[in-house]
């Protein structure tokens, strides 16, 4: 995690903003499952607190109706801007990509082309252009053709079959052939979008609407915008907005930093939300796991094999990478290490 913070800084103003105070609010009545998932950002004595910059306790006066608190320059990522830098970084390493779609994990394996068409500096200078269109629009990244239609290059094996894969296909591992991990589930969120800025990022160890409901404000980088959140809600798989969660979100995040709007604090949390500019609302569906991420290699049976053929062409080596819930952006570097 923390190499992974170390690399988004090093992006700078591009994907991550520069470094921001985030402030930790904790409450002594709160003691459902938001509480224990902000636990560690709100410990005094937190394991990282040397790690990062400015670490303190809130002074009295900064607590804001909260018992206790702490703070420390922190960051923030856009991922609209990060993961097309990511996917940057991989083109110009010559990993190459296919997309489809495959029924059985060890379907992935056959993916694999064992001499890919060689890429052009053309072809390189278009997908930068790209690159640099989706970071702006918060698009997609267009392909060129040749790179559309081809598999993620390197050796091989005699079967014609990649020698690995590496399974990251979150939720979809609770149904993918080869796979089928009854211990994934979502863990539903939802949040709303404000061009709105604060001084400062937040967050609560609970709300008064519910123990699956929580409070955060953060700041995304390059003008961005603020994210308001949020909910944790286990097993929900729905994927529309909850206008009455959204009204409760709004009013929550106003009321903890009235900063957000312009004059905010002398009038109701209902009066200060309905003065947010508001962007989008958006919901998305973590990828939990019971017993927590599951990163162990497996020998996967081939579907269709028959009895004469060599052992070793009877599986293929997979390598799960999945049910990083919603710590998959800051797990991400360490996790990928250890897959490899």
């Amino acid at each position: 995690m923390l190499r992974k913070q170390r690399t988004q800084c090093g992006i700078g103003s591009t994907a991550a903003n520069s470094g921001a105070e985030a402030r930790n609010f904790s409450r002594s009545s709160d003691n459902g499952p938001i509480a224990k998932w902000q636990a560690e950002p709100q410990n005094p004595n937190a394991w990282f607190k040397e790690l990062v910059p400015n670490f303190r306790l809130l002074e009295r006066h900064e607590l804001r109706a909260h018992d206790r608190g702490t703070a420390f320059t922190s960051v923030c990522i856009n991922t609209a801007l990060y993961l097309p830098y990511l996917l940057s970084r991989c083109l110009a390493a010559g990993v190459l990509i296919k997309r489809g779609a495959v029924s059985h994990i060890s379907d992935a394996a056959a993916l694999f082309q064992e001499h890919p068409p060689a890429t052009s500096p053309a072809s390189h200078a278009a997908v930068d252009k790209g690159v640099r269109a989706a970071a702006s629009s918060g698009g997609t990244v267009p392909l060129p053709q040749q790179q559309r239609d081809v598999s993620v290059n390197g050796k091989g094996s005699e079967s014609g079959r990649a020698d690995v894969v590496i399974n990251c296909t979150g939720l979809g591992s609770g149904k993918l052939g080869g796979v089928r991990d009854s211990a994934v589930y979502p863990a539903r969120g939802q949040i709303v979008l404000v061009r709105n800025e604060a001084p400062f990022m937040a967050c609560t160890s609970g709300t008064d609407d519910g123990e699956e409901e929580a409070c955060y404000v953060m700041q995304r980088a390059a003008g961005g915008g603020t994210i308001l959140g949020g909910c944790a809600q286990p097993h929900n798989w729905a994927a529309d907005v909850d206008p009455n969660l959204a009204v409760r979100i709004m009013k929550r995040c106003v009321e903890l930093v009235p900063e957000l709007v312009v004059g905010g604090g002398g009038e109701s949390g209902a009066d200060m939300a309905a003065r947010l500019s508001v962007v989008r609302h958006g919901v998305g569906l973590r990828p939990c796991r019971e017993g927590g991420v599951r990163l162990e290699r497996e020998l996967v049976g081939v579907a269709g094999t028959g009895e004469g053929e060599r052992e070793e062409e009877k599986g293929v080596w997979v390598v799960h990478n999945y049910g990083h819930g919603g710590f998959g952006y800051q797990s991400s570097y360490g996790c990928a290490m250890e897959v490899v």
